[in-house]
């Protein structure tokens, strides 16, 4: 009997399985080094502090990217979609991250109280923006850089390894591990929202690059909420209600644009999850529930 055959999607998740190992590692080794230098819980709302803790995914990303690259003879970044595309997907990719901010905002807000009334472990965020410096250096180290490796990642590896399967089914699966892959109980609703209707523009643009730049802005937006000290009411009917129908109205123009008949599935999801991708999986929740019930 012959080997069986690699399949694509097995091989995207051998891809999420290293990427969630890699950060897990960098994470420790992070975790390692601020005891050996010093970095104590005092100095965890320093420039440095959240330059290093926010390049640790992107590292890890780009780390098994390079290796994805070698693994298909340098032909990985055609796989990924960064090429040309039809102008008309920048109109969604930029009002998007205002509609899924908007719309679906809240749902981060009440989680992380429904975490505090049961005593769970909620991250305090205290971007340390003193001035024009480091709001400049948090746009690249939070917006840029993790919008580029991310949407490489997943809407690019993720899904392209998992297009020869049924496409609900791959944009199921593949913004499941970008959920996961935050390491947050409380984030993950919005990730999972979020990370859903970016593969479906990333499935009808053929690109990463309006990914890219929605995921961007996503980002920019939070930050420059912080920097500029804007005061959103996250909780403001008319606010969810209008982010929530935009968001809706975005999703049927990317759905319908230009509709094209989809290719019939040729492998199967499971290909994707074992062992590799639920492996993976389970690794990530049981860092996450981790995080937040130990303190």
């Amino acid at each position: 009997m012959g080997e069986k055959r690699v399949t694509a999607a097995g091989f995207g998740g051998a891809l999420f399985l290293i990427a969630t190992f890699a950060l897990i590692l960098l994470v420790l080794l992070a975790f390692t080094l601020s005891f050996i230098f010093g970095l104590v819980k005092a100095d965890a709302d320093s420039t440095v502090y959240y330059i290093l803790n926010y390049s640790l995914s992107p590292i890890a990303l780009f780390g098994t990217l390079f290796f994805a690259t070698k693994m298909s003879n340098g032909r990985f970044f055609t796989l990924t979609a960064v090429k040309k595309f039809d102008p008309a997907y920048l109109i969604p990719a930029v009002i998007l991250p205002f509609s899924v901010l908007f719309g679906f905002g809240t749902l981060n807000e009440l989680i992380e109280d429904l975490g505090l009334k049961i005593g769970l472990n909620v991250p305090e965020r205290h971007l340390p923006l003193n001035g024009v410096t480091e709001y400049l250096l948090f746009t690249f180290f939070i917006c840029v850089l993790p919008a580029v490796a991310e949407e490489l990642f997943f809407r690019g590896a993720l899904t392209t390894y998992l297009s020869r399967c049924a496409p609900l089914v791959a944009a199921f699966i593949s913004e499941l591990c970008f959920a996961l892959y935050h390491l947050s109980l409380f984030s993950f609703v919005y990730q999972f929202i979020f990370g859903v209707i970016l593969a479906i523009l990333r499935w009808r643009a053929k690109s990463v690059i309006p990914c890219v730049l929605a995921h961007f802005l996503n980002n920019f937006v939070n930050l420059s909420i912080i920097y500029f000290g804007i005061a959103v009411n996250f909780y403001s009917p008319l606010l969810i209600i209008s982010g929530v129908a935009v968001t809706l109205g975005i999703i049927i123009f990317i759905a319908l644009y230009k509709k094209e008949t989809p290719e019939k599935p040729t492998e199967k999801a499971k290909d994707f999850l074992i062992p590799y991708g639920l492996f993976a999986m389970l690794i990530a929740i049981a860092v996450s529930v981790v995080s937040a019930v130990v303190k």
